[in-house]
């Protein structure tokens, strides 16, 4: 039976995104740019789904040529170009390997601006290929709807208003830590200033998490690691390095502290995550910060500042965090929040599957299957703590009586 413009339209509607629109939607697929009879255009059902932009398909295109494309395509755009370059970069590279027919097929449709659909990206720091905090996005596939709760908070769609104070919680092993650096990695592609603190790192106070936020007394040799490390660029130094080393006034201090990012910020937006509580701070500091510095977020002078806080359920526990905003409602903010949830059994096997075709393109597809028969045998257990993923994959494998390279 044709799928029908009606069908096409009503499968791929607003119910059927649940609320989610694309910014652009990248349809690598044959003839979802084109109409023929009864079946319409897949790509004019996003745009009038609510899409700002779609790439799609007047032809064919070979398979091989739609991968050139898309990786191509992809390339380009961390790298900086915009939209419509990237495209005619990939394009001319479809025509130089595979002719000028497939590298016709792509057609760009926008409602708006072409510079409005996506931001532009920063050239990646070359330093982020050997930061320790970055792990591999492709471990976190089983998060897929926190992650983009996350994103959209910098990257607002679809007309959500962005929120720049972020919650992630969860318990251990969750993957909290992946998640908020990956945002950290967005942002510093989106050309922000970027901070990851590892608060247990050092005992901290009231006063010493703002020195930490700064970044004022790092050891150098972190900077050189990732610029999730750098300080941020403090004017005037002097007078706040003074307050933080000599005041005992909280309200001065924290004043000034606010006044110093609204002014860093004003052209070029912060993001900070402030991650592994693991309760060094104590409760007092905690509260105190959440007083002074999280309440006035909303703050009109603020409002290019994103900070994102990582709490396990210890933490949120040992800080009384749900009893205390439900008992002082002038403490209750505008906040996104992010539960990280349990995986279940079928989605730690589900991810275990893809991690092992990743390392192994030639692992034989039967043993695959056998997967789903192993969860005894291999005493694979949720919740499975991202940092263990390779070492219940090589139990896997090991159970399938096969080696991975």
């Amino acid at each position: 039976m044709d799928w029908t413009t009606a069908a096409i339209a009503t499968d791929v509607g607003n119910f059927n995104l649940k609320g989610w629109v694309p910014n652009l939607a990248f349809l690598n697929a044959c003839r979802t740019g084109s109409a023929a009879g009864e079946l319409g255009p897949v790509a004019g059902a996003f745009l009038g789904a609510g899409a700002w932009a779609t790439i799609a398909m007047q032809g064919n295109i070979k398979g091989r040529a739609a991968g050139l494309l898309a990786g191509v395509f992809y390339r380009e755009l961390g790298n900086g170009a915009t939209l419509e370059l990237a495209l005619s970069v990939a394009r001319g590279e479809v025509a130089r390997q595979f002719g000028e027919k497939e590298a016709a097929y792509p057609a760009l449709s926008v409602r708006c601006q072409p510079a409005a659909v996506l931001p532009v990206f920063s050239k990646p720091d070359p330093r982020h290929k050997t930061c320790p905090y970055l792990k591999k996005l492709s471990v976190f596939v089983n998060q897929k709807v926190p992650r983009r709760e996350v994103y959209q908070n910098l990257w607002p769609w679809s007309g959500n208003a962005r929120v720049n104070f972020i919650l992630i919680r969860g318990r251990s092993g969750f993957g909290k830590t992946v998640l908020s650096t990956c945002l950290l990695q967005l942002s510093a592609s989106l050309g922000h200033h970027v901070r990851y603190i590892q608060v247990s790192r050092v005992p901290l106070d009231f006063v010493r998490i703002l020195d930490a936020i700064w970044g004022v007394s790092d050891p150098p040799n972190l900077a050189r690691i990732s610029p999730l490390f750098e300080p941020l660029p403090l004017q005037p130094q002097a007078e706040l390095r003074e307050l933080i080393d000599k005041s005992k006034d909280t309200l001065a201090l924290y004043s000034k502290f606010r006044q110093a990012l609204a002014e860093v910020s004003r052209n070029r937006p912060i993001t900070i995550v402030l991650d592994e509580f693991e309760r060094k701070l104590d409760e007092g500091s905690f509260w105190t910060m959440w007083e002074h510095l999280i309440t006035n977020l909303s703050l009109p002078e603020l409002d290019k500042v994103t900070l994102v806080l990582v709490l396990s359920e210890d933490d949120c526990t040992y800080y009384k965090l749900d009893e205390k905003l439900r008992d002082h409602l002038e403490l209750v903010v505008p906040k996104h929040d992010v539960p990280l949830n349990e995986m279940g059994q079928s989605e730690v096997l589900d991810l275990l599957d893809r991690y092992l075709s990743y390392r192994s393109p030639y692992f034989d597809a039967g043993l695959r299957q056998n997967i789903r028969l192993l969860k005894g045998l291999a005493n694979i257990d949720p919740p499975l703590a991202i940092n263990k993923l390779e070492l219940k994959a090589v139990e896997l494998a090991r159970a399938l009586n096969t080696t991975l390279p």
